[in-house]
């Protein structure tokens, strides 16, 4: 049996909201510890994945670990018909998600689940040189302001700062942020923009934003929203080819 009971569920929604930008098909693990799902894009260029422990949940009872395999757009699709103040239990049986939004009335909403051959993901094991603890809402902005110039955003770490720039046919972009820790070598990769908007697409709030980087490495982000939520994601480095003459 799997009843799971939120009555503040903007986060959850948010999150699988992400998700969608990312991911297609998303397959959702549940067992006593909480919920949790991972996967990369079909280019595996991006992996998204986020963590709920149980204590996440207003009530939580998972009796058996079990597999949820949805279309990621009709979920978000359920989720956007609920109402703030309305009351989200997830229920599920062998073929179906059951969403039951719980106000004024009932309404109940079932998923066909998918039948998806599923291997679970986790990012590379990688030893990275460089992680900050950034504001998140500082690299969000960085990102769309860098939208105004160019497809691609590079991030450089040097000494004791953090630059954050691109270079478009229009003009230029950088925004400097000051570090705690100094570092002596260069460091610095380059990403696609476009796949840092999906990423940030949802503003969510934050306990703190972990950025991790090194000289042409995925960048591995890692968003705690509070002690139970945490969301991860990875973005391989845009690498330029330059063309032989």
């Amino acid at each position: 049996m799997l009843s799971i009971v939120l009555n503040k569920w903007v986060d959850f929604k948010n999150i699988i909201i992400q998700a969608e930008q990312i991911l297609d098909e998303i397959n959702i693990e549940v067992d006593s510890d909480g919920l949790r799902f991972n996967a990369l894009d079909r280019p595996h260029v991006c992996y998204f994945g986020a963590n709920f422990k149980k204590d996440a949940f207003d009530e939580f009872q998972c009796d058996a670990p079990l597999t949820i395999s949805l279309d990621t757009s009709e979920f978000v699709n359920v989720l956007k018909r609920g109402k703030s103040n309305e009351t989200l239990i997830l229920e599920a049986n062998e073929y179906d998600l059951i969403l039951i939004f719980k106000g004024k009335s009932e309404r109940k909403f079932n998923i066909i689940q998918m039948d998806l051959d599923y291997i679970e993901q986790q990012p590379p094991n990688v030893s990275y040189p460089v992680v900050l603890n950034m504001d998140y809402d500082v690299i969000n902005e960085s990102i769309k302001d860098a939208s105004l110039y160019s497809d691609s955003l590079t991030f450089t770490v040097k000494n004791n700062v953090l630059n954050i720039h691109t270079t478009g046919a229009f003009g230029e972009y950088s925004n400097k942020i000051s570090l705690e820790n100094h570092y002596d070598n260069e460091y610095t990769s380059c990403f696609s923009l476009s796949h840092l908007e999906k990423i940030f697409k949802v503003k969510m709030k934050s306990k703190g934003l972990e950025i991790s980087l090194g000289n042409v490495y995925p960048i591995y982000l890692k968003l705690n929203m509070d002690e139970n939520i945490q969301v991860t994601s990875l973005l391989a480095p845009k690498i330029e080819q330059e063309e032989e003459l």
